[in-house]
């Protein structure tokens, strides 16, 4: 997988911090475009019903996407990347560099719409077990089944992607998102890297098709140094079991396949995704 085409949807929430910081360092790591958006809320357009203060709404706004735009540029030139602002961009110019755009539209409907064509969609998420809106990596994974790079909050930001030094853990179950998973992550294997494969037991009613010595097996061809590990059969769920072994590896990243079954089911009855996406520690790179 190439990664030329970068999309970091940035609403200036402070758990996010982690995030820009990481999708401007893989930018200039793979001298890929770097597309930021700001996503602006619409404002209500019934005062009267709701007692709303438009004027004020939209002062709000400006301001937020005036300090997302000054926090954007900082990061980027902190990480040595041109800034240009959509309106201003020339598409002859070199990557990598950053453009930035504030769009009117909610959160998940921006990822949407930029996401599509990209290759790399990197957004942030809260701290564990933190109350936070999931909308927009719901959409990433559902909407446009791009690659997405989930930074949590008070994670290190992403510096070394694709280097040796970085240990990467990938949560194996033979299933198609797993598959997809596997593929997605060729661009974060650098020759003599460390990759662990977690592989979660089947249960009764699922079935391997590939099995975890074929994914090992692809990634000793792209150059990588796999190792398998073996989770459970425990007590815990899935989620907890792939969280607890990459903790345990000393994972600076973890890959996995994202809701393999309905989401909407994950969320209301529990599920390997749904779990991980609130628990963890360390960025995660989800494909469905």
């Amino acid at each position: 997988m190439t990664v030329k085409s970068i999309l970091c949807v940035y609403a200036g929430e402070s758990y996010e911090a982690a995030a820009l910081k990481t999708a401007c360092l893989a930018a200039k790591r793979f001298q890929a475009e770097l597309q930021i958006v700001h996503p602006m809320v619409p404002i209500v357009v019934y005062p009267d019903l709701y007692g709303v203060d438009l004027a004020a709404m939209e002062r709000d706004g400006l301001a937020r996407a005036d300090r997302a735009e000054l926090e954007a540029a900082e990061t980027a030139a902190q990480s040595g990347l041109p800034f240009v602002r959509q309106t201003d961009a020339d598409s002859g110019h070199d990557a990598p560099r950053v453009l930035f755009a504030t769009t009117v539209g909610i959160a998940s409907t921006v990822v949407s719409a930029f996401g599509r064509t990209s290759d790399l969609i990197i957004l942030g998420c809260d701290a564990p077990q933190t109350s936070y809106d999931m909308a927009p990596i719901l959409s990433a994974l559902l909407d446009t089944s791009v690659p997405t790079l989930v930074v949590p909050s008070g994670s290190e930001p992403v510096s070394d992607l694709a280097t040796p030094g970085q240990v990467l853990a990938i949560a194996w179950d033979g299933s198609a998102a797993a598959g997809r998973a596997l593929r997605a992550m060729e661009f974060l294997i650098a020759a003599g890297q460390n990759v662990q494969v977690i592989s979660i037991l089947p249960k009764e009613e699922r079935h391997f098709v590939a099995p975890v010595e074929k994914a090992a097996h692809w990634i000793a061809l792209h150059d990588g140094v796999a190792h398998i590990e073996r989770a459970g059969p425990f007590a815990m769920s899935d989620g907890e079991a792939i969280l607890t072994y990459a903790q345990r590896l000393n994972s600076q990243l973890l890959v996995m396949g994202a809701y393999g079954h309905a989401h909407w089911k994950e969320m209301l009855v529990g599920g390997a995704t749904d779990h991980v996406l609130k628990n963890s520690r360390i960025p995660l790179l989800l494909c469905h």
